[in-house]
């Protein structure tokens, strides 16, 4: 049985291999939304959707399309027995049984246009552009995206390719994944983040379900990609409900844009933590501003609060610049802070923690604050400046990984 969706539709697979299909009718104002009747009395073994339109594959490999068809992405090639079908926008690409790809319909960026001599065993139609994945596992990609759908990464394999609007993804043999493309929403995630607060409008988790809320007089600017947190003093920050994923354990990390306005009177003002006033079963983690401008991170573990391990920085942060700030922890390895994808000489060593415990990072049950330092009950320190496009991951990154983030705006 099969489900799929497409631009305003989707379509399931009975078990008798019967399809149904719901969701957005043709218009007079959207005549590309849906067809979504499928053909009586035909069974198949599996259906895949378009933007517009559908294909299913029988059980004999022969193949019906339905739905928008106005620039001959309906009319499949006779007399061919199909392997797989993959519908896109306007074009429609299949692989046969022999391992020969072709692609008809629409072909204004040269969608339809297969790379010649290729044996492919999977193939994966997207909107303007095609991917066909090879007998070996490498991706090859034709048409014209422009924008970085149809560069897939280098020396990469894959067991699977997926392709959209101006994306593309593949399925590695371990089950990671690799997405190549444009990247506006952050779907990407290249890095396997567990966490992005884009703070385009709002302080939603655009990767998962952390979603936050703006707390006291926080609001929003003009950030490095879109919007950002726009923080202005006392109590004025992000308040994320607690999640025990965000805490880290064996590895962590934390990776924001930040652009100050002034820096902190006398107290650390807080970049990010996890990290409770007083008790230390509160601590696990945080990042925070000193007076000077330079950067604290400390990680909590075992029992006590002389259980931690903290580095400060010899960067000081320029005013009113917007600067990549990263903070990483590995286990038995070390702690460190990168500025702009440059690791900072003061700021990575060696992990000296834990004198009763045993260096995992201790999981606490606190928020997770952005733009606040709650570490004293009586007074939180808040940023005053900008916060944008602020990553966790539950594991620590390469430098390479990290001067990418930091060439890439986040993306």
């Amino acid at each position: 049985m099969d489900i799929t969706a497409g631009s305003h539709y989707a379509c399931g697979l009975r078990a008798d291999g019967s399809a149904d299909c719901w969701g957005a009718r043709p218009s007079r104002q959207n005549p590309t939304w849906g067809y979504v009747n499928p053909p009586a009395g035909q069974r198949f073994k599996h259906i895949t959707g378009g933007w517009g339109h559908m294909c299913g594959l029988h059980f004999d490999n022969t193949a019906t399309c339905w739905g928008w068809g106005s620039s001959g992405q309906l009319e499949v090639p006779g007399r061919v027995e199909w392997l797989s079908i993959s519908p896109g926008a306007r074009h429609t690409c299949g692989v046969a049984t022999d391992g020969m790809a072709m692609c008809w319909g629409g072909n204004e960026h040269g969608q339809t246009e297969v790379t010649s001599g290729e044996i492919f065993k999977q193939i994966a139609s997207g909107f303007y552009h095609t991917c066909g994945l090879r007998t070996d596992g490498t991706p090859v990609c034709w048409g014209g995206d422009g924008r970085g759908a149809m560069e897939p990464p280098a020396g990469e394999t894959f067991v699977s390719l997926s392709a959209g609007d101006g994306i593309t993804c593949g399925i590695r043999q371990n089950g990671s994944f690799n997405c190549w493309g444009r990247n506006e929403y952050g779907q990407l995630n290249r890095h396997g983040a567990i966490a992005k607060w884009s703070a385009d409008g709002s302080a939603r988790d655009i990767l998962d379900q952390h979603d936050g809320e703006l707390m006291g007089d926080a609001g929003f600017a003009n950030g490095i990609s879109g919007q950002a947190f726009d923080f202005r003093g006392p109590e004025s920050f992000v308040r994320i409900p607690h999640d025990l994923r965000l805490s880290g354990e064996d590895e962590l990390t934390v990776a924001m844009w930040v652009n100050l306005r002034s820096y902190p009177d006398d107290d650390h003002a807080g970049l990010a933590n996890i990290w409770g006033p007083g008790r230390h079963e509160d601590d696990s983690w945080s990042l925070n501003l000193k007076p000077s401008g330079s950067v604290r991170f400390r990680v909590a573990g075992g029992d006590t609060a002389s259980d931690n391990s903290e580095v400060n920085t010899n960067h000081q942060i320029e005013l009113n610049e917007w600067v990549h700030v990263v903070a990483v922890y590995r286990r038995g390895a070390f702690i460190g802070v990168y500025f702009d994808g440059v690791r900072d000489d003061g700021g990575v060593r060696l992990v000296v923690m834990i004198e009763n415990g045993d260096d995992a990072i201790h999981v606490s049950d606190q928020d997770l604050w952005i733009g606040l330092n709650y570490e004293n009950s009586s007074q939180r320190a808040s940023l005053d400046g900008l916060v944008d496009e602020v990553m966790i991951f539950d594991r620590a990154l390469t430098e390479a990984e990290i001067q990418e983030l930091a060439s890439g705006h986040g993306n």
